[in-house]
């Protein structure tokens, strides 16, 4: 029985390509106002400076597993993926407006992977071959309309002429798409017309283990710097393209703990072994375009993972690290650790226009800015 685990360095993309291991600078109150005015309030939370109480309660129960946009400043969009529900939370008067739900007819949303907005639009990615576009240049978001593709879709971003999706064509049948030999990244015009492909895939001739180690990735156009950002969730690498979608840089971000993915070619199946299921691993679970010059990430530590029993479930912690990118000057700041949880109790927080959002077991608190 062939056992094979994953990632092996020769099959990651551009692996002929010599990363530049990013050297982390602490962020520090002396320098905080070169800093978004999002990522003051941020830090001054997590340091201490800033106290919260129920006032700031969101009057809303989601779930652990949402994208919060800004609109504006005084309403955010809330993507809830597991619940297929696309959400307008106005913060002046405390209400929401469901703009969208699960379905699958024009409008609705389904297998829901991600939420994105730019320029007075909401750009939600769907595993079902279809990114659903809202015009938010009004009063209340409105369906405009969906843009099919022939990929499930797991992460969308916009830079007001075209869009860029990272996906993955369906196992199975005769899709030529489904070879070793295809592209992660798309770029697309508004009527998914396919315009170029980059990034390959993860090289290995299994589908399940391609999609394992490339289906949770994020890219982010920033056009007022002509560079598109690529990062896959399981790879410690910020990978930066030009206008024509050649790559340019390939950073490494220190001290991610990459997880292993076992394949066996008998049952054609695997697992993650020693990184997401058990033991340590790290993750990039967030990236956020702030003032189209700052990367925001959120890296998801697991530490000393280990299933006890089916009552008592698993011991471990884990925590959520932050960090910035200036992408200009290629700098990357460290802004902090949140507080540790035993693992799978986590909480996640998201960086908006807005302010900040804490998401606890669906509870939602905003830190205004």
């Amino acid at each position: 029985m062939e056992v094979t685990q994953h990632p092996e360095p020769d099959r990651i993309p551009y692996s002929d390509f010599t990363p530049e291991l990013l050297q982390v600078n602490d962020l520090t109150s002396e320098e905080l106002d070169q800093f978004p005015e999002s990522i003051r309030t941020f830090y001054n939370y997590l340091t201490g400076s800033i106290e919260i109480d129920q006032n700031n309660q969101l009057d809303l129960l989601t779930t652990d597993r949402i994208d919060v946009v800004s609109k504006d400043h005084s309403t955010v969009l809330i993507l809830e993926r597991d619940n297929n529900r696309l959400l307008e939370y106005d913060l002046s008067d405390e209400s929401y407006t469901v703009l969208a739900s699960q379905g699958r007819g024009p409008g609705d949303i389904l297998f829901a992977q991600e939420l994105t907005f730019h320029d007075g639009k909401a750009y939600v990615a769907m595993q079902g071959f279809q990114i659903s576009v809202f015009d938010c240049r009004q009063v209340i978001c409105e369906y405009e309309k969906t843009i099919p593709t022939k990929h499930n879709n797991y992460s969308v971003s916009s830079n007001g002429e075209v869009l860029f999706y990272l996906g993955l064509a369906p196992f199975g049948g005769d899709n030529p798409h489904t070879s070793a030999n295809q592209n992660l990244i798309y770029k697309i015009d508004m009527d998914g017309n396919v315009q170029n492909s980059f990034m390959p895939v993860y090289n290995f001739k299994a589908p399940v283990v391609r999609d394992a180690l490339s289906s949770g990735g994020k890219v982010r156009s920033l056009p007022d710097l002509g560079k598109t950002i690529v990062t896959i969730d399981h790879y410690p690498y910020l990978f930066i393209y030009d206008e024509e979608q050649e790559l340019i840089e390939k950073y490494e971000l220190p001290e991610l703990i990459q997880p292993l993915y076992e394949y066996e070619e008998r049952n054609d199946s695997g697992e993650w072994t020693s990184g997401e299921v058990y033991k340590s691993n790290s993750k990039i679970s967030e990236l956020t375009v702030l003032d189209q010059k700052w990367l925001f990430m959120r890296i998801k530590e697991e530490r000393g993972v280990e299933f006890i029993s089916l009552v008592d479930g698993f011991d471990g912690c884990e925590w959520h690290s932050y960090y910035l990118f200036d992408v200009e000057a290629s700098k990357l700041y460290k802004v902090g650790d949140d507080v540790e949880f035993p693992i799978y109790q986590g909480r996640n927080i998201h960086v908006t226009k807005s302010g900040v959002v804490l998401n606890v077991k669906g509870s939602l608190t905003l830190i205004k800015i």
